[in-house]
């Protein structure tokens, strides 16, 4: 909120991931009720810090979702596969990208949530789960005065209960922006994510001759859910 994507655009070169292309969207102008009603880019109204559900306006936020969609189907349309894109966001846009993420109908890279929340109760709990064994990384300041880090906190452990896959990492002394372990952190799982080589599909032979737990590490390692039930 107040920021847009130029503010955030350095980061394509801190990463140096020649093989990613990165997109930095602007949320739309609008009227602020939290900031007297100033209008600025803004991914949703908002009315409060206490960050539930009654403080959002929800039509914004799904119109924000639907751009990330379509920004995510743009991708798709330069050929790129869903499996090989990773949505994120700082505060505002975390709580969008992670709405996205879970309402994709696709399943996609990850998603990097930064200094973010994600309201108890809320509908996207109960969309497509599609992305349920992919990576989330989860970076929060522990001196965090506009959304403190327990919401942070309480968020993870709900998405977990859930069954989402989650990296949580806090940073000392970071306030409600970024720092540079946490630049580096997002930096590895991207690369992680999205490496340069994808991985060689694996034969049905060597599939046989693999053992569970080798087969059941390389499946999460491709963001595939495994169940535990016969592992």
């Amino acid at each position: 909120m107040g920021d847009t994507g130029a503010g955030w655009s350095f980061l394509a070169d801190h990463l140096g991931l020649k093989h990613v292309d990165c997109v930095f969207p602007t949320a739309q102008t609008l009227p602020v009720t939290l900031n007297g009603g100033m209008s600025m880019p803004s991914w949703f109204d908002i009315k409060g810090l206490n960050y539930s559900a009654d403080v959002m306006d929800h039509g914004q936020v799904a119109e924000s979702v639907a751009y990330l969609h379509e920004l995510i189907e743009a991708q798709k349309a330069k050929g790129i596969a869903a499996d090989r894109i990773v949505v994120g966001g700082f505060s505002q846009g975390g709580n969008i990208a992670l709405k996205a993420f879970m309402s994709s109908k696709e399943k996609l890279g990850g998603c990097v949530a930064l200094s973010t929340w994600l309201e108890p109760g809320s509908a996207y709990e109960k969309e497509v789960l599609q992305n349920k064994g992919a990576p989330i990384m989860w970076g929060h300041g522990v001196a965090d005065p506009m959304v403190p880090a327990v919401l942070g906190t309480n968020s993870v452990l709900h998405l977990r209960k859930l069954g989402y896959t989650l990296d949580h990492k806090e940073y000392p002394g970071m306030g409600h922006s970024s720092c540079p372990a946490e630049l580096e952190d997002i930096r590895a799982f991207l690369a992680k994510t999205l490496p340069a080589t994808p991985p060689k599909p694996l034969t049905a032979e060597e599939i046989d001759a693999m053992p569970v737990k080798e087969l059941r590490r390389k499946l999460q390692a491709a963001n595939v859910a495994v169940s535990d039930r016969h592992a």
